[in-house]
């Protein structure tokens, strides 16, 4: 948090008004400078009062809080230690209480790229650590426990934590990562450069570049959102990464806020060789014909058999299926008579990934087949 600015108003001497010269004779100096400090005298108390213990999988913190009163503040001071982040030993907090029993803390943190600032909500028996820029998402949720962290304990995870962010800031200074999905497979790349627009490969069986190509950035917080051309691109669409710094993880957004369809890859430090882009998109692109070929002819002999009209002629498939218009985007779809049967020709209107499936489909299926 920025230090607030000092004031520029400066205080104006003027006389004291009669009624304090007479207190003063009739009270004694002695009693109205007694009164003065005492009414002078007024504490701040805060939210929150005791210690408490964070824990989660890969984090360790404490909170100290006393609630001050009288002519004492309130104060918190907090210690977080995790792999991606920590505070610079105990420091100070801000406490908000948002409603009785919900408190907002902030406090300076560190990161693989510097400082930054931390909203942390204690409610309950949980502390969350909110990491992504978009409200909902990317949220490290820690026990809260009654009472403090032994100290050898803290000093420990402070001492991992603090090589844990060596080793980050490293990986973020050369700025070349490899994106892995769920499965640890080889999905893509993001290269950082200081001088230069940011590169990215994506390729797996939703979305290709078809390699290395410049992505446009602009930096919200703690994600650096980049956005690059990207196949399928059936109306002028454009491929995005939210690079979450603090959880080293690339978000795949699908709206403009966080959903259940969105996809997260873990970023690992770490260059691509040409033989192993080449080697994972063989697998993605196989992996998407796979999947496209099996979507069209399931849709296709459900078109062929719902095309037939009464007088025997085949009807279109907007006239069958007008909703499929989304899920037929970048084709181009002709149903035609063929003896009893009416049959579904496809093939792409742009040849793309994801949009190179062409074939005739009848009721039984495929009657393209070698």
């Amino acid at each position: 948090m920025a230090p607030r600015p000092r004031s520029v108003l400066r205080p104006v001497p003027r006389p004291a008004p009669p009624r304090a010269a007479w207190g003063a004779r009739r009270l004694g100096l002695p009693a109205l400078f007694l009164l003065l400090t005492l009414g002078a005298c007024g504490g701040t108390p805060g939210p929150l009062d005791g210690t408490w213990t964070l824990r989660g999988p890969d984090t360790l913190g404490q909170v100290q809080a006393t609630r001050g009163g009288g002519c004492q503040d309130g104060a918190v001071r907090v210690q977080l230690y995790g792999a991606t982040l920590a505070t610079a030993g105990e420091v100070p907090a801000e406490a908000v209480e948002e409603e009785p029993g919900l408190v907002w803390l902030h406090f300076p943190i560190q990161t693989a790229l510097g400082e930054g600032q931390a909203a942390m909500r204690l409610q309950g028996n949980e502390a969350m650590l909110p990491l992504g820029a978009r409200r909902g998402e990317l949220e490290v949720r820690l026990e809260r426990g009654a009472g403090p962290v032994a100290a050898a304990e803290l000093d420990q995870a402070r001492q991992a934590s603090t090589a844990s962010l060596a080793q980050a800031a490293t990986a973020w200074e050369q700025g070349t990562f490899r994106l892995l999905d769920d499965q640890g497979g080889l999905v893509g790349e993001v290269v950082l450069r200081e001088q230069a627009a940011p590169l990215v490969a994506v390729y797996d069986a939703t979305w290709w570049t078809g390699g290395l190509v410049e992505a446009d950035r602009e930096d919200q917080g703690p994600d650096i959102v980049l956005t690059f051309p990207v196949e399928p691109a059936l109306q002028g669409e454009t491929g995005q990464l939210r690079v979450n710094v603090p959880a080293a993880v690339a978000v795949v957004p699908t709206d403009r806020l966080p959903t259940e369809l969105d996809r997260s890859l873990r970023l690992v430090s770490g260059v691509v060789t040409p033989q192993e882009r080449d080697a994972a998109m063989d697998r993605a692109r196989q992996a998407a014909d796979q999947a496209e070929a099996q979507a069209m002819v399931g849709l296709g002999r459900q078109l062929a058999r719902r095309a037939h009209s009464p007088d025997g002629s085949c009807r279109s498939w907007t006239e069958v299926a007008p909703d499929l218009a989304p899920v037929l985007a970048g084709y181009d779809v002709d149903i035609v008579a063929e003896g009893p049967d009416c049959v579904v020709e496809v093939e792409p209107t742009t040849l793309q990934h994801r949009r190179r499936f062409r074939a005739r489909i009848g009721p039984e299926g495929r009657r393209d087949e070698p």
